[in-house]
């Protein structure tokens, strides 16, 4: 999968995407793009159902991170996912909020969410749509509820130390 910065029209718009791929794509887009600051807030179902797209999300993170970009996540840490998440304390700073639902992710330039969908009869999780937005005020409005979120959340090596004692 091959993505660069300029994929994307500058011309502002709201989007809904349908297709996996192009969604993944979009988020790796964001990280090329991003200019100084990059906020993902996320239960682990939402990481854990593109295996395609980890690889290339996780390069797209350390190449933005090695251009000075500030990553910034969230997630419920549990000792099911410790390892994803010690994985991205590598290349983020990374905090726990109990009860995560959903996803977004917001640059200083663009914005996305995806739905995730579990099916019950094959327990099988797919993106059905995500919505994207490179206007000025959606960007500005899901920075703040990120920050919210985010101060909210605690240290992820504060987390890590409580499920230690807990085992």
């Amino acid at each position: 999968m091959t993505v660069s910065a300029g994929d994307v029209s500058k011309t502002e718009r709201i989007e809904v995407l349908h297709n996996t791929e192009i969604i993944t794509k979009r988020y790796l887009q964001m990280f090329y793009n991003a200019t100084s600051k990059w906020d993902y807030f996320a239960d682990i179902k939402s990481i854990s159902i593109v295996p395609f797209g980890i690889e290339f999300i996780t390069k797209a993170a350390s190449d933005a991170k090695g251009r000075g970009i500030k990553l910034r996540f969230v997630t419920e840490i549990t000792k099911d996912n410790l390892y994803r998440c010690k994985q991205a304390m590598k290349i983020a700073e990374l905090r726990h909020l109990d009860g995560v639902r959903g996803n977004f992710g917001v640059s200083d330039t663009e914005y996305i969410a995806a739905t995730i969908a579990t099916s019950n009869e094959s327990n099988l999780t797919t993106i059905p749509h995500a919505i994207y937005s490179n206007i000025k005020e959606d960007i500005q409005q899901q920075q703040y509820v990120f920050e919210i979120l985010w101060n909210k959340a605690i240290p992820a090596e504060q987390k890590l130390r409580e499920i230690k004692k807990d085992t």
